[in-house]
């Protein structure tokens, strides 16, 4: 004798013939995202994490990027699909993605919902790094700011909490740095910021030595002012900092 049996809407069907049963399970729906979500999915060999753009097709998705963690690939605006085990991804997750944006010179700006690249730091511009593997990590974010014709530099002691100007040039080397757009309450002692008001460019100031400086505290910074000169200074000076903005220096790896 036939029986018809219904399958419910959004439902699968399987026959387990062994029991001679008719199994009916709901279909797993996949989670919807809306553009500048960032995702994170498992598939067979590996995983990834991205940023959704829109959907393209029946089960065809762009992307703003994606990052295959197993094999380190990193792909901008491209399309594919997406397994229904994704979902939003958790915030280390995140910065795995961010990581890698970094190493190509790029970064998520979420207001704008677009991958953009870093603005380097002109050549011009000596920003030295430590090298000594003994000196790690003394020296805040172990970059210098090189003045009077690279003879001198200008760093951050963390053991003392104090600002140091050095002439040693043996331990230290020239690193190119990209300029990552940040909140003055995310910097720290002994990170390398350029500091720019409201009412100047970036592009006029980039050159310009007196922008880059080392942050002393949470209120206070010291920069160079002229060939042979530093200041230090702090809201007493200039009362309307938070009205600047702030741009971290990132070695490029």
């Amino acid at each position: 004798m036939n029986q018809k049996i219904e399958i419910p809407e959004g439902c699968n069907a399987m026959i387990d013939y062994e029991n001679r049963l008719v199994i009916i399970e709901p279909k797993e729906k996949k989670q919807e995202f809306k553009k500048g979500d960032i995702f994170y999915e498992t598939f067979v060999g590996g995983r990834l994490v991205g940023i959704f753009n829109k959907k393209e097709g029946l089960d065809e998705y762009s992307f703003i990027a994606r990052l295959f963690i197993n094999t380190d690939r990193l792909y901008i605006y491209d399309i594919g699909t997406i397994e229904n085990n994704a979902r939003l991804a958790t915030p280390s997750e995140q910065q795995i993605l961010f990581d890698a944006l970094a190493k190509e010179g790029k970064y998520w700006d979420a207001e704008a919902l677009e991958v953009k690249d870093f603005i380097k730091v002109p050549e011009s511009v000596g920003i030295y790094k430590t090298v000594s593997d003994v000196q790690q990590n003394k020296y805040g974010d172990n970059l210098c700011i090189a003045f009077n014709n690279d003879r001198q530099f200008l760093g951050y002691d963390s053991e003392e909490g104090v600002y140091i100007v050095s002439h040693k040039r043996n331990c230290l080397e020239k690193v190119q740095c990209y300029l990552q757009p940040c909140k003055r309450e995310d910097l720290k002692a002994g990170d390398t910021v350029g500091i720019i008001g409201n009412n100047h460019s970036l592009n006029s100031m980039i050159d310009n030595i007196a922008f880059y400086n080392k942050v002393l505290s949470d209120s206070s910074f010291v920069s160079i002012v002229s060939k042979t000169d530093i200041e230090v200074y702090d809201e007493t000076i200039h009362p309307n900092l938070d009205e600047h903005n702030f741009y971290k220096l990132i070695p490029i790896k």
